[in-house]
C-alpha cells in the first residue's frame, strides 16, 4: 500500500492531486509549519500564457502553523469567489463544478479550514477515492516523521514530491522495509503551472488523462 502527505495546499496544482489519486492513504498536514513564498495561501489560475494569483489575505506570526494563521479580511474571500467565476465561468464544465467549489471558498477559523474544505469538494468532484488523514504535530525530524506516519497506516511505500530528494534520509526508510519514490509529473501544455481548476473546468471527468504522474526511483 502506498502513503503520501503534503501540505493543505490552496486549490492545489495538478501534481498535488496525482500523489493523491495515486496513493491509498494521503496525509494532510494542517500542523505543518507555514512557508511564506509556497502556495499555501495562493495559486496561478487561468492558462499557462495567461494566468493571475489568487491569494487569501492573511495575519501570521513567524514560526505559526498553518492551521494557526488567520484570514486577515473574510470579506475579501468574496473577490477571490468573484475571480474564479470570471476566469472560469464560460468554461465547459463550470456548471457541473463551478457552484459547488464558489460554496466552498469561505473563511474557516484559520487559513486551514479553509483549505481543507476546498480539499474536501475537490476530492470529491475529481472522483478521487484516496482515504485523506490528518497528520499530527511534526517533531522536526520530517524524516522519521513520513515513516512513522507510512507504518502506522499499515503502508509499505511512500511517495515523495521532487523536493524529497534533498532532505529525505531514505536509510531509515530502507531499513524499515519501506520503499520510497519520487513523483515525476506530465501535465497538458498551457496548464502545467496553474491550478487544478483549469483542467477540471475544460475536460471535467476526463481529467486524468491531461495529467499523469511517474514515480521514479533514487
Amino acid at each position: 500500500m502506498i502513503f503520501t502527505a503534503h501540505q493543505p495546499n490552496f486549490l492545489p496544482y495538478p501534481g498535488f492531486w496525482l500523489k493523491m489519486d495515486g496513493a491509498d492513504r494521503f496525509g494532510l498536514m494542517p500542523k505543518a509549519q507555514f512557508s511564506k513564498g509556497g502556495h499555501i495561501n495562493r495559486v496561478q489560475i487561468g492558462y499557462d500564457e495567461k494566468k493571475s494569483w489568487l491569494t487569501v489575505p492573511m495575519v501570521r506570526k513567524f514560526g505559526q502553523k498553518i492551521d494557526q494563521v488567520q484570514v486577515s479580511d473574510p470579506r475579501k474571500i468574496e473577490g477571490l469567489r468573484k475571480s474564479v467565476e470570471h476566469t472560469y465561468s464560460k468554461k465547459k464544465y463550470w456548471h457541473l463544478y463551478g457552484p459547488k467549489i464558489l460554496g466552498s471558498l469561505v473563511p474557516g477559523e484559520n487559513l486551514a479550514d479553509l483549505n481543507l474544505e476546498l480539499i474536501r469538494t475537490l476530492k470529491e468532484v475529481l472522483g478521487i477515492e484516496t482515504v485523506t488523514v490528518e497528520m499530527p504535530e511534526n517533531s522536526g525530524d520530517p524524516s522519521k516523521d513520513l515513516l512513522d506516519w507510512t507504518l502506522e497506516q499499515g503502508c509499505d511505500t511512500y511517495i515523495s514530491g521532487s523536493a524529497g530528494r534533498s532532505y529525505l534520509n531514505t536509510q531509515i526508510f530502507e531499513e524499515a522495509g519501506v520503499s520510497v519514490y519520487y513523483q515525476g509529473c506530465e501535465i497538458a501544455e498551457g496548464y502545467k503551472t496553474v491550478s487544478i481548476l483549469s483542467i477540471l473546468m475544460d475536460f471535467g471527468p476526463d481529467w486524468r488523462a491531461q495529467c499523469r504522474q511517474t514515480l521514479l526511483e533514487d
